[in-house]
């Protein structure tokens, strides 16, 4: 019983994919670690552009097969050093330890590309995803919040120039 109250704190019910709780558990644990190895720490936050559109157009049950397939897809594209969790609606984030900042643009252009072939019945527009990232050594007593602040900024950024672009935060 004990197990399966585990597996459910931290486990997103719809996506399976990595909950808020396991997020912000785990996320801490490997901000920590890279602090202490002096290594690059990425946190990616992803959205689906206009997401609203389907579920008022297509149907809430739409719009949750749009998020399941998201999820199946993230979690297939990415190393397996890496966490994604959904943290609400039709936000994901996704934390990386042990990847050159210098490789991010290319993993995520590549995963942009690849959503955009995944097939998407019933839905009659293309279903785009912005992205906002920030990376650096995180010194001790640095925070995930912070970190995951600046990558939603970067977010809003992609959002605001056009969507459907990976924008990487910038003071």
């Amino acid at each position: 019983m004990h197990e399966r109250t585990y597996q459910m704190a931290m486990t997103d019910s719809l996506t399976q994919v990595g909950s808020r709780y396991r997020y912000e558990i785990e996320g801490r644990w490997m901000i920590e670690k890279a602090a202490e190895a002096h290594s690059l720490f990425t946190v990616i936050m992803i959205d689906i552009d206009c997401f609203k559109v389907i579920n008022d157009t297509c149907g809430h049950k739409k719009g949750d097969e749009v998020l399941q397939s998201l999820a199946r897809y993230l979690s297939h594209s990415l190393p397996t050093s890496s966490l994604l969790a959904r943290l609400g609606g039709d936000e994901f984030v996704i934390l990386c330890s042990r990847k050159k900042e210098s490789e991010i643009p290319t993993l995520l252009e590549k995963m942009k590309a690849g959503w955009s072939a995944v097939p998407h019945p019933g839905v009659q527009h293309e279903i785009t995803l912005s992205c906002g990232v920030f990376s650096r050594i995180p010194e001790q007593g640095t925070t995930l919040e912070a970190m995951v602040n600046k990558a939603d900024m970067a977010l809003y950024d992609s959002k605001r120039n056009g969507r459907n672009r990976v924008t990487f935060f910038s003071p």
